[in-house]
């Protein structure tokens, strides 16, 4: 399977210490430093993602330095204190290259400004596509599986032809048909919209008639992925674990 990921990317900075010590200057924590790791994120976990599954991956995105996103979080108890992003605009990308040799195309759309509607657009139709967005008016999308979660759902004005959104720990939803979620116990969900997205894309290019499979696959892929810390790419022997 030969797949080409476009879209945003950024790295994901985890700055993990302890808090023993009181902040003498404001009611805030003290956090003392003692690691940090850095991961990809957005479009470049996607394509992590679809490499893990076995496929061969190939990307456009913009060019570094990249957007970050800093987690500051308490090692004792794995707690979220604060995220700090860098936002990094980058201009749109141009033309494309040319997709006949690809499986699939998968968009990982941030909406930071380098994938357009212009470009969604001319893929539609061309290619399996398979599109994570936050745009709001997909309407031009007749071709397209649109993955959006439960929240961007709400604010979607015009709707693409096919729209599955995903809802945590309720699974995800396609016309009305709803894939169940595995039960789990979130260690945390960073990534995990990104780990359905390259799962149900991984799944339909094998089976593009079988839906419902696909987004029960992408279930337990994402499931996977909640029960590590930060971004995290599943294995197929884990998903099937």
């Amino acid at each position: 399977m030969k797949v080409l990921v476009i879209g945003d990317a950024c790295r994901d900075v985890y700055i993990y210490g302890s808090t023993d010590r009181k902040n003498p200057e404001a009611a805030a924590p003290l956090l003392n430093n003692t690691m940090s790791k850095v991961q990809d994120g957005m479009a470049a976990n996607v394509a992590n993602n679809l490499i893990a599954l076995g496929a061969e991956v190939h990307t456009i995105l913009p060019p570094e330095p990249w957007s970050e996103k800093e987690r500051y979080i308490d090692a004792r108890h794995g707690t979220q204190l604060l995220r700090v992003d860098y936002d990094r605009p980058c201009d749109p990308l141009g033309q494309l290259p040319d997709v006949s040799a690809y499986d699939a195309v998968v968009v990982s759309d941030y909406d930071k400004g380098f994938v357009s509607h212009e470009i969604l657009r001319e893929l539609d139709g061309k290619i399996q596509l398979f599109v994570d967005t936050k745009k709001r008016w997909l309407y031009n999308l007749q071709r397209a599986w649109v993955k959006v979660n439960e929240r961007e759902h709400e604010l979607i004005d015009m709707p693409p032809k096919h729209l599955i959104a995903t809802l945590g720990n309720r699974g995800s939803m396609f016309e009305g048909q709803h894939a169940p979620a595995v039960p789990i116990e979130v260690v945390d969900p960073c990534g995990a919209g990104d780990t359905y997205l390259s799962a149900f894309a991984w799944h339909m290019v094998r089976e593009p008639d079988n839906v419902m499979g696909a987004m029960g696959f992408a279930n337990r892929a994402a499931a996977v992925t909640c029960q590590h810390r930060g971004t995290y790419a599943p294995k197929l022997e884990e998903i099937h674990r």
